[in-house]
């Protein structure tokens, strides 16, 4: 745990922000590959690791941070699956709570949040 604080803390100190953009979509892509072949919960860590890569980096170009809401949100959208099939709809629903704070007309994620409720008995 240590050990990856101190890789978080180098990271955000990096002057290049393709870079760090390209590990994170590295990451995302390991936890795709992993999802494909059932290993739920490596996938979820893959994932997990991406965000933590772009929460704790400052993007100041456009086009970059263009490219890290993009990214941040293909990633959520992805490690949500993790909790669907584990059948967790209370985190389903937070997590395309999220996005949709992000990206209010994303219809894939309206659709999903308001199937996780229904799952829940919440109607609302």
């Amino acid at each position: 745990m240590e050990e990856d604080e101190s890789i978080l803390n180098l990271l955000s100190q990096s002057n290049d922000s393709k870079g760090i953009l390209g590990i994170a979509f590295d990451l995302k892509e390991a936890g795709n590959s992993l999802l494909k072949k059932g290993q739920l919960e490596d996938a979820l860590e893959k994932y997990g690791y991406a965000m933590a890569i772009l929460a704790h980096y400052q993007f100041e170009e456009e086009s970059d941070k263009l490219e890290f809401l993009k990214l941040a949100i293909c990633t959520l959208m992805n490690s949500v699956l993790y909790f669907s099939k584990k059948k967790e709809f209370v985190e389903v629903g937070k997590i395309y709570s999220i996005v949709l704070e992000f990206d209010p007309y994303n219809g894939k994620a309206m659709y999903r949040r308001a199937m996780a409720a229904l799952e829940l008995d919440k109607r609302d």
